[in-house]
């Protein structure tokens, strides 16, 4: 059967070990296993308290291992030790080795990846720690010969669908937006782009409710999380997402602007004009303040209230420095920011 494999991964967080639900059946709602795959310097038993229930209670069979010295071995031998736990099934990035390298990409539905080092990280310590016995930690450099065969086109190949969860605060992975992967099936997701208020930096990212949140979307729908989804920033809840309607633990959505497009005219008095749509419940408002930036600084704003169902073009003035750019990004309150780049009218 093609797609019977999950894998969800984190990279370099610390933890503790293990688990593995061998007396699971696997549901109709939900047939296939998740693999849960921890992180450099870590193992199983302590880094999956939250992520493990919340999946077992949706009714998903997990499954989880430890390998390679605490992850710090090297990347293939540990991928091979992952690829036969798998079996006919380092975190996010060893997932996808074993995924792409071993021969298992009809088998493996979801690449889910919290703080993954997908392209390596330039912190300064990850040579220091290869010399002094991580393995590991040199393979997952910036550069290295693992990161480059990794890395080779393409680097997130179908039918796999693959979520990366990140944050601005991450000090290991450095920097964040290194994680970000190119691909047909890719969801990329920036923790405080839906809620600025999270804090949550690389270690803490696999006990973050809200970085949770994201990983059990993309389990509970076909394909990567879904880019619409609306998180619960208290952590009180598991989110909503009207693309999973049988999800009866969700809380009620979130009134939310969907931006759209990829790329935006400026005209020549430097106005831009925004797609979007308000996704809410029947006789509800989408209302907040539509952001522009070019680069960090602020180029605009513009206030907005829309009725549910809503789909119109907000229409923004740039200043004279933003408007000769070549992209700018938009964001507005429970939505994802969104690159565009420029053209003139």
């Amino acid at each position: 059967m093609r797609r019977a494999v999950f894998l969800i991964v984190v990279l370099a967080a610390l933890a503790l070990p293990g688990s593995a639900a061998a007396a699971c059946q696997p549901s109709a709602a939900h047939p296939y296993p998740v693999i849960l795959v921890h992180g450099t310097f870590a193992n199983d038993a302590l880094s999956w308290n939250a992520l493990r229930p919340l999946l077992a209670a949706d009714g998903f069979c997990v499954f989880s291992l430890d390998y390679g010295n605490n992850a710090t071995g090297p990347m293939a031998q540990s991928g091979d030790t992952v690829a036969a736990f798998v079996g006919h099934s380092q975190g996010g990035s060893l997932s996808r080795y074993v995924a792409k390298d071993k021969g298992l990409l009809a088998q493996t539905d979801d690449v889910v990846g919290l703080a993954p080092s997908s392209h390596g990280t330039t912190q300064p310590l990850a040579g220091p720690a290869a010399l002094l016995g991580c393995a590991a930690c040199g393979d997952q450099a910036a550069g290295s010969p693992f990161m480059q065969a990794l890395n080779a086109p393409p680097e997130a190949p179908g039918p796999v669908s693959y979520t990366v969860v990140a944050t601005r605060y991450d000090e290991v992975v450095t920097p964040y937006q290194s994680q970000a992967l190119t691909g047909d099936t890719v969801t990329n997701v920036v923790l405080q782009d839906r809620c600025a208020g999270d804090h949550t930096e690389h270690v803490g990212i696999i006990y973050d409710p809200v970085a949770l949140q994201w990983a059990r979307n993309a389990l509970l729908r076909a394909g990567p999380a879904n880019p619409d989804f609306v998180p619960d920033c208290s952590g009180t809840s598991t989110g909503d997402d009207p693309s999973v309607p049988n999800d009866t633990r969700s809380a009620s959505i979130a009134p939310h602007l969907t931006l759209r497009g990829a790329s935006l005219r400026v005209t020549p008095s430097g106005s831009v004009a925004v797609p979007v749509r308000c996704v809410a419940a029947l006789g509800k408002t989408c209302r907040g303040l539509l952001v522009v930036r070019a680069g960090r600084a602020i180029a605009a704003t513009r206030p907005f209230s829309l009725p549910a169902g809503r789909a119109t073009r907000l229409t923004v003035h740039l200043g004279p420095r933003a408007r000769r750019a070549s992209s700018i990004s938009v964001s507005a309150p429970h939505a994802l920011t969104r690159a565009y780049k420029l053209g003139r009218a």
